[in-house]
């Protein structure tokens, strides 16, 4: 039975940081993937993220995303690789609305940079938009793009460079705390470490049963457009977005043949 200090389940976004980051610290470390890294099953595929500084559900993130900010730029630096794309974000709404008062709330309160825009002077800036007249727009320069999948492959690089074992293939059945220590039963075998941490997604609940109550895994439905006239909708001249109207909350990023076909767009929200 081996024994590590951490062993990661599940090598997605946030599983794959956590073993680049415990390993560069000198722990002795497993990541295990019961797909191959990269799969289409979890919530880390499909090519692209939207990274925004000033989030509308509260002001508290702000802190974390400076944070976070400084660590894509150091993920860039050691793996050699462009993952982070500033492109700016446009988040509009009526000005009562939760995305747009949330937005204010959290640049006013943390000092970000930001315009708001009427719409008129929003579809003047980014023609693709069409929006009504009472909507406005909040702009943070620091928003962009995030390349999701390939930031996994990085993450893991680097943690196996590190010294990290990562494991593709192997799914495991149980995680079950013990005096001291942590067992973990894969279909391989079994493994013990000092701790565990969960990062399976989808699969939480089978893991974790105490949280099945707690959790709901939904789908995420995305959709990727090929525009009529693409001039409008490059990086440059149009930012990612998010629109909150009477059919929701959606969002979406603008067509980059190096990094996504078409125009992705994208609920946020699903009824409860």
């Amino acid at each position: 039975m081996s024994h590590f200090d951490v062993v990661v389940c599940g090598l997605g976004a946030m599983g794959s940081a956590a073993v680049e980051h415990l390993a560069r610290r000198g722990k002795r470390v497993l990541g295990i993937e019961r797909y191959r890294p990269g799969h289409d099953r979890g919530s880390s595929h499909g090519r692209t993220r939207i990274i925004r500084l000033g989030y509308f559900e509260h002001p508290s993130y702000v802190p974390l995303l400076r944070h976070a900010y400084r660590l894509w730029r150091e993920l860039e630096q050691a793996s050699g690789q462009k993952l982070l794309h500033i492109t700016g974000i446009a988040e509009i709404g009526p000005p009562d609305s939760a995305l747009v008062a949330g937005t204010l709330r959290c640049a006013e309160t943390h000092g970000l940079r930001h315009e708001v825009l009427p719409a008129a002077d929003l579809m003047r800036r980014f023609p693709a938009f069409r929006v009504p007249h009472d909507f406005v727009g909040v702009v943070q320069q620091d928003g962009g793009i995030l390349q999701a999948e390939a930031s996994v492959f990085a993450q893991l690089a680097l943690a196996a460079a590190a010294g990290a074992e990562i494991r593709s293939g192997e799914a495991v059945r149980a995680v079950e705390p013990r005096a001291g220590c942590v067992r973990i039963v894969t279909d391989r075998g079994s493994i013990e470490a000092g701790a565990a941490i969960i990062a399976a997604g989808p699969w939480m609940e089978a893991l974790l049963p105490a949280l099945a109550t707690a959790l709901r895994v939904t789908r995420e439905v995305m959709a990727w457009f090929e525009p009529t006239d693409a001039q409008f909708f490059l990086p440059g001249r149009m930012p990612v977005f998010m629109i909150e109207s009477r059919h929701g909350l959606h969002y979406g990023i603008p067509a980059d043949g190096s990094l996504q076909p078409g125009i992705k767009v994208a609920k946020h929200h699903h009824p409860r």
